[in-house]
């Protein structure tokens, strides 16, 4: 007896990488487009054989009816994204660049203070963004890398850049005495620090953006503003939560709402990994 298949089982499968590869929606709704088409396919192949065609010949005219899969998945994503404000790859990115940005900001916390004598508090700074630069990094890496393979190096080159760009814009408001009079030249301070972080994080990864998105839209201008007002943002939470945000707990409110800000502002040009933004 001749064992029956599913009909287009490439294509099935290719969609369900196509999907996947987009994050729409949850595993099971991912699961459940796939069944629908899989239900369309046969419907098609059963209407093509009372048509007069051979099983094998329907199969092929069903499938080549039914589409390429990126397409379809391609208009999958679009119905997604008008279904509201926030996609699931979006909310991802946002609380995973949160996430690093806390972890980062913890460790290096918890090894800045034995570090310090041996490396001088003129590298203290940089080693910190070092540190929580590549935090970031790794777990925006991890969003994107399983739908474009984004290259490694995104990990290290925001690590650099966040030192970079912390220290030097840190170093520019000290010189301006922005730190030393009064709660508004505190945020002015953390808006130009954020601000200068975030650009200097998003130069280097500006480079490595996987081609797919190699076009999107003002990404360091949108790195910048994102740090900027989460850091001015997170500033304020501190004053107002602990006092002062000089203070263990307020420095990692300062982080989350950092990173909070920083993905959201990037989330937009990175719909889904296979979007290509113009700009």
């Amino acid at each position: 007896m001749r064992r029956s298949r599913q009909p287009g089982t490439a294509l099935l499968a290719e969609l369900r990488r196509e999907l996947a590869s987009r994050r729409i929606g949850s595993a099971l709704r991912r699961r459940r487009i796939v069944a629908e088409a899989a239900s369309h396919l046969r419907e098609s192949v059963a209407g093509l054989g009372r048509a007069g065609l051979q099983p094998a010949d329907a199969e092929r005219e069903a499938v080549r009816r039914f589409g390429r899969p990126a397409a379809v998945a391609a208009a999958w994503s679009r119905q997604w994204r008008r279904a509201g404000p926030v996609s699931d790859w979006q909310l991802d990115w946002i609380l995973r660049t949160a996430a690093g940005s806390l972890i980062g900001l913890a460790l290096a916390l918890g090894a800045g203070a034995p570090l310090a004598p041996l490396i001088g508090m003129v590298l203290l700074l940089p080693a910190v963004g070092l540190v929580v630069g590549s935090s970031v990094g790794l777990s925006q890496w991890l969003v994107l890398r399983p739908a474009d393979r984004t290259s490694g190096w995104w990990v290290p080159a925001s690590g650099i850049g966040v030192a970079g760009g912390l220290t030097l814009s840190t170093v520019v408001v000290e010189l301006a005495g922005f730190t030393k009079t009064s709660l508004l030249s505190e945020m002015t301070a953390l808006l130009l620090i954020g601000g200068g972080t975030g650009a200097a994080l998003a130069l280097g990864q500006r480079l490595l953006l996987p081609h797919r998105f190699r076009t999107a839209s003002g990404w360091v201008g949108r790195s910048a503003a994102g740090a900027a007002l989460g850091m001015a943002a997170g500033g304020v939470a501190a004053e107002f939560a602990f006092g002062t945000l000089r203070t263990g707990a307020g420095l990692l409110a300062l982080a989350v709402a950092s990173g909070i800000g920083l993905a959201a502002a990037t989330a937009a040009p990175l719909d889904h990994p296979s979007e290509v933004v113009s700009g």
